[in-house]
């Protein structure tokens, strides 16, 4: 009777522990997404920088319950595109061990800032491209950092590769 007792407990903490885990990855899935990921953006011009980053900004200052005054970002990268799709680089639509680099290019805003720190005065500069893009994925498959991007480059005889 003891060791029927005891095995519930045990499995009743590593229940416990899973769920802490999987609910980090979920805040940091959450956090990659409202960081990186907007499927139907409106206009990719400066003043679509400057909106959303204030919302993204603010939006992660408020979730996270940070005290004390929102400190912009210098550069960020949206991509436009579902997130059923950027999360297959961590599967099958992407290559790479750790790191995953995506297997075709994704429509992307990249913001940088100019400018002074606070919200209110920072201002962005829009870029509108096609980069190829690579991610840091944990265990589960959940996205959790945008690392870098890449142009891809046409080389001679129609091949493509990446830069």
């Amino acid at each position: 009777m003891m060791q029927t007792g005891s095995l519930v407990v045990l499995w009743a903490l590593a229940g416990s522990a899973l769920l802490l885990v999987v609910s980090a990855n979920q805040q940091e899935y959450e956090r990659f997404l409202l960081q990186h990921v907007d499927s139907n953006p409106s206009g990719r011009d400066d003043r679509y920088c400057n909106n959303r980053m204030r919302y993204m900004l603010r939006e992660d200052h408020r979730v996270n319950n940070r005290d004390g005054p929102i400190i912009c970002k210098v550069t960020n990268t949206f991509i436009h595109e579902n997130t059923n799709a950027i999360r297959a680089v961590c599967t099958d639509g992407g290559i790479g061990e750790g790191l995953r680099k995506s297997q075709r290019s994704f429509q992307i805003t990249p913001c940088k800032a100019s400018g002074e720190k606070s919200l209110q005065n920072f201002r962005y500069r829009a870029t509108k491209d096609f980069r190829d893009i690579i991610l840091d994925c944990d265990d589960q498959g959940f996205l959790v950092h945008l690392d870098k991007t890449h142009i891809r480059v046409r080389r001679e005889g129609g091949a493509s590769g990446s830069s």
